[in-house]
């Protein structure tokens, strides 16, 4: 997928050229991605927590921004060394659902959306997502309590 809109000239590595794309084109979709790396340790940062690895990438979304202003979640992974563990880092799929969701709102889509598995069917049910067979969207007033809410849990 990522071959086919990057020869399309329609990947969007950065903010300002999605910005650009879809000011450009709004009747295209757009292909985009947010990756979750852990920091790197120079510059005086802090070393990443053993095991892990500063720089390492925790998990990715893929999305379209389709022809029709909607977002798409293509692909949301998790590495799975960090799915489900007791470690110092959880949560990784849910930062990165929140952070699509938000860019979404941003965008001002009315609806954003995925296919699901029956594997990934609970986490969206329990985000709040609604499903209809295998499809599980939030609409536009989802999208503003979706970010309601996750404001409220990180706001001390």
């Amino acid at each position: 997928m990522y071959h086919t809109y990057d020869l399309n000239d329609r990947f969007a590595g950065s903010a300002n050229r999605l910005d650009y794309i879809i000011q450009e084109n709004p009747r295209e979709d757009v292909l985009f991605a947010l990756v979750m790396k852990l920091p790197g340790a120079g510059a005086g940062g802090t070393p990443a927590p053993a095991p892990f690895t500063s720089g390492e990438i925790l998990g990715f979304a893929a999305m379209r921004h389709t022809w029709k202003n909607t977002v798409k979640l293509e692909f949301l992974a998790v590495h799975p060394f960090h799915m489900g563990t007791d470690r110092e880092i959880q949560g990784a799929g849910s930062a990165l659902l929140t952070a699509s969701v938000e860019l979404s709102k941003m965008l001002s889509a009315p609806l954003f959306w995925a296919e699901s598995s029956d594997t990934s069917m609970g986490f969206y049910l329990r985000k709040k997502f609604r499903a209809l067979e295998e499809i599980v969207l939030l609409d536009s007033a989802g999208i503003t309590e979706f970010v309601k809410a996750a404001t409220r849990r990180t706001t001390p």
